[in-house]
């Protein structure tokens, strides 16, 4: 007989393809059903390696959360053992504080289920044959606003609030006498007996969730993204991988800036290999999203790549050429500007502390190509070997003047804003004599 965690929702109707519904689940069922997972880096080059990206694709495709930031998850615990003390303390007479122990806002989980029209159908038809060729069992059955949800499967996937149901999954099992509050044991705050009415209370814990009924990973991963990106502090470069990746992604120009800083950073050819930060929290001197913000503007209307992106929109061939472009523009400021280049080793921004691959120099740099690229290669027909010249030609025109660009103590080290970006961009502009003033 299979044992189901029967979730009640109420349906609610908004502006979203997909079905949605709200309910409250109590924290010892919930934990027994939901998966955790974190997006991972999708390691390819989407330009010049179609095999592999389907490939790493199917393999990262439930993987599109932010990892959990283990500081993140014990504040949430010491802010639930701080507000069960309280109530605690209240209930027992010995302080007038009043608990607010509340996860106000719901945690979305996603939910799919199985085409039936009974649970016996269900069982007989999806569980059933799962189970006997050991396949993970992803599919619930749903009949009238309950869905009903085998345990021990983890079919559940939490899209957002997973550092909450974290904190308390990992909680529970540590409500004993070692349990400390603001590193202080809790045993010597209050009586022993409050371990076990800490345990009754986050066992019975009610959950408010947000149900995704039958959304596909990608929708959910949309959704994640909309939600942390218009309503809390979330990394950018996230927020653009989870979009630009998705099979659904029209070609526009976010899918398109997305493919280029993919090839980038993982084409062997690509002195950018490895340099990229393309989640916004691991290796790279500079993050995706301060290179796709700038590629984006090449693609304008009267900008120098426009006409190579209505090709690609239009399914051409002729915008691969921005991809061997930029891996000849970039090998070309490494070679002149080497003593600025990231050294053997250097991978993350912390050690990192010149200008030339900052987001400031990476935006002066990217909105150059306006400029230069419109001059050597305006028919985007020039032999490869020809546009390296020159750029040789063309950077060593300001060679000489390296240290006051990227020195770390050039007048440009000072933040990385737009104008920053804009100021190092037209002295270098202008030196090259692109523009009449620095200014």
């Amino acid at each position: 007989m299979i044992d189901y965690t029967e979730i009640e929702f109420t349906e609610v109707s908004q502006i979203t393809r997909g079905r949605l519904g709200i309910a409250k689940v109590k924290f010892y069922e919930l934990e027994d059903i939901v998966r955790f997972t974190a997006r991972t880096e999708e390691k390819t080059d989407t330009l010049t390696s179609p095999s592999d990206v389907l490939k790493v694709k199917a393999e990262n495709a439930r993987f599109y959360q932010r990892l959990i930031n283990d500081d993140r998850t014990a504040k949430i615990q010491q802010f639930i053992i701080g507000e069960a003390l309280k109530e605690y303390r209240n209930k027992k007479g010995l302080s007038s504080a009043k608990s607010l122990g509340l996860f106000p806002t719901a945690t979305l989980i996603a939910i799919n289920t199985y085409p039936a029209d009974s649970i016996e159908e269900y069982e007989e038809q999806y569980y059933q044959y799962e189970k006997k060729y050991e396949n993970q069992i992803t599919l619930c059955f749903e009949k009238d606003n309950i869905v009903y949800v085998p345990k021990g499967n983890k079919t559940v996937l939490i899209v957002d609030g997973q550092h909450r149901i974290g904190a308390l999954k990992s909680l529970y099992p540590r409500i004993n006498e070692s349990l400390t509050y603001k590193n202080k044991l809790v045993t010597n705050i209050v009586d022993s007996d409050f371990l076990p009415f800490l345990r009754d209370r986050i066992k019975n814990f009610e959950v408010l969730c947000t149900l995704l009924i039958n959304f596909d990973v990608y929708e959910q991963g949309e959704i994640f993204a909309s939600v942390n990106f218009n309503q809390k502090p979330v990394n950018r470069s996230l927020y653009y991988d989870i979009f630009a990746s998705s099979p659904d992604t029209e070609k526009n120009e976010l899918k398109l800036a997305h493919d280029l800083v993919n090839h980038l950073n993982y084409n062997n050819s690509s002195v950018l290999k490895g340099l990229i930060d393309m989640l916004g929290n691991g290796d790279g001197v500079v993050s995706q999203s301060a290179v796709m913000e700038n590629l984006m503007k090449l693609f304008g209307r009267g900008k120098v790549w426009n006409t190579l992106y209505l090709d690609y929109q239009n399914d051409g061939e002729k915008y691969i050429v921005m991809g061997a472009f930029l891996r000849a523009y970039f090998a070309q400021i490494k070679e002149t500007f080497d003593l600025y280049w990231p050294g053997q080793g250097v991978y993350k921004r912390k050690d990192y502390n010149d200008v030339l691959l900052k987001t400031t120099g990476m935006g002066a740099w990217i909105r150059l190509i306006n400029d230069i690229y419109a001059e050597l290669n305006p028919n985007h027909d020039k032999p490869l070997e020809e546009i390296k010249t020159l750029l040789k030609n063309k950077f060593d025109l300001i060679k000489d003047k390296a240290d006051f660009y990227f020195d770390k103590k050039s007048t440009f080290v000072q933040g990385a804003g737009q104008g920053l970006q804009s100021k190092l961009y037209k002295q270098i502009a202008f030196d090259l004599g692109y523009i009449q003033t620095p200014d």
